[in-house]
C-alpha cells in the first residue's frame, strides 16, 4: 500500500543516510539485507519503477527496475546526479516543484498533506533515447533528513500517440497551418493579458474562378502557396490558421493597431506574386484583409473579434480587391 511504500522509504532513507552502500553493508545489523531485499521485492511486483533522491539530486537508490530501464546497475546510479536519468529541460521544473512542497513540510509530520505531484517528463533509457515516463513523488522526512521517493512508469507510446492526435487535432491537412480549433486555442491564450494584441481575417479574392477555369489541384497549389507567403509575412510567434475554403486568420500577439496594419499590408502584397501552376499557368491572387483589435485585458469573446475582423473584410471587398479594412470597434 501506499503508506506501506512511504514506511519502506522512511527506512531505506534512514540507511542510507549513514554511508554508501558498501559501508551500509559493513555497519548495519543483519536485517539490513533481508530488508533490502524485501524492498527490491516489493518494487518488482508493481509495473513502475522506483528511485530514491536526496534533496540534493543525488541519487540514493533505485529498484531493479529503475535500473533495467536505465540500463545500469545499482552501484552505477547511488551516488550519482539526477542529470545521468533525467533530461535536462526537466530537472528545472523538478527542482521547483520539490521546493515548494519542501517549503509546506512540517517538522516530523513525514509526508506533506495532499494530492501528491504527477509530472511527465523524459528519462534516458537503456536503449540510449529519452523516453516519456509519467512520475509521482512523495516527500520523506526522518528527523532533519528529507528525502524525495518518486515511482514512475513508462508511457512513452502513449505520449507520442497523444501528441500525433492533438497535432492531428489543431493543424489543418492541407497547408500545415492551425486550423480553427488550433486559432481559438490560442486567441484564449491571449484573452486577459495586459497587453494588446491583433485578429486580420484573410479572405482570397475570386478564388471560385481560378477552382472552377484551373481545378481543385491547382486550387490546392494556390491555397499552399497562400499559407506559406501568409506565415513568410507575420513574425515567428503569431498565430496563422486556416479557417476553411480560403479563409485564413492570423493572431498578431503583443500587437498594436499601426503594427498589424503594416503587417496586413505586407500579406497583401505578398499574396499579389504570381503562382505558377501545372502546365506553367500563371495566376495573380488577391486577398482582402480585415483588421480588429484588443487592447489589454479584452472583455469580448474570440468570436467576437474574429466577427469584427470579418465584418472589416467585407468592408474592404466592397472597395476592391487586395483591399484592408480596420474594424471601428476596439474590442
Amino acid at each position: 500500500t501506499a503508506k506501506d511504500a512511504v514506511e519502506v522509504g522512511k527506512h531505506l532513507a534512514d540507511e542510507n543516510t549513514v554511508a554508501t552502500r558498501r559501508e551500509l553493508m559493513e555497519t548495519q545489523n543483519d536485517e539490513s539485507p533481508r530488508t533490502l531485499a524485501r524492498l527490491q521485492a516489493l518494487t518488482g511486483m508493481i509495473p513502475e519503477f522506483v528511485v530514491i533522491y536526496g534533496v540534493d539530486g543525488i541519487i540514493r537508490w533505485a529498484s531493479n527496475s529503475a535500473c533495467e530501464f536505465a540500463g545500469k546497475t545499482l552501484g552505477e546510479l547511488v551516488g550519482k546526479p539526477a542529470s545521468v536519468m533525467v533530461h535536462p529541460d526537466d530537472i528545472e521544473p523538478l527542482v521547483k516543484l520539490v521546493s515548494q512542497r519542501l517549503r509546506g513540510l512540517t517538522e516530523g509530520a513525514g509526508e506533506l498533506p495532499g494530492p501528491r505531484p504527477t509530472v511527465i517528463g523524459k528519462v534516458m533509457a537503456a536503449s540510449g533515447v529519452y523516453r516519456w515516463v509519467e512520475t509521482t513523488f512523495v516527500l520523506i522526512q526522518i528527523g532533519n533528513d528529507i528525502e524525495v521517493m518518486t515511482t514512475s512508469r513508462d508511457v512513452h507510446d502513449r505520449k507520442i500517440e497523444m501528441d500525433r492526435l492533438t497535432e492531428l487535432a489543431l493543424v489543418d491537412d492541407l497547408t500545415g497551418l492551425s486550423n480553427r480549433h488550433g486559432l481559438f486555442a490560442a486567441i484564449n491564450e491571449m484573452v486577459g493579458r495586459d497587453e494588446p494584441f491583433s485578429v486580420l481575417f484573410c479572405d482570397l479574392d475570386d478564388f471560385k474562378s481560378i477552382n472552377d477555369t484551373y481545378g481543385h489541384r491547382n486550387g490546392d497549389l494556390v491555397l499552399r502557396q497562400v499559407a506559406r507567403r501568409i506565415q513568410a509575412s507575420v513574425r515567428p510567434h503569431d498565430v496563422v490558421a486556416r479557417m476553411g475554403g480560403d479563409e485564413f486568420l492570423v493572431a498578431l500577439r503583443h500587437c498594436v493597431q499601426s503594427e498589424a496594419v503594416e503587417i496586413a499590408q505586407r500579406i497583401i502584397s505578398k499574396i499579389a506574386e504570381p503562382v505558377l501552376l501545372d502546365d506553367d499557368v500563371l495566376v495573380t491572387p488577391s486577398v482582402s484583409v480585415g483588421l480588429s483589435q484588443a487592447a489589454g485585458q479584452m472583455r469580448s469573446t474570440p468570436e467576437e473579434l474574429i466577427d469584427a475582423a470579418d465584418h472589416a473584410m467585407y468592408r474592404a471587398k466592397n472597395t476592391g480587391n487586395g483591399q484592408l479594412a480596420v474594424s471601428s470597434k476596439v474590442q
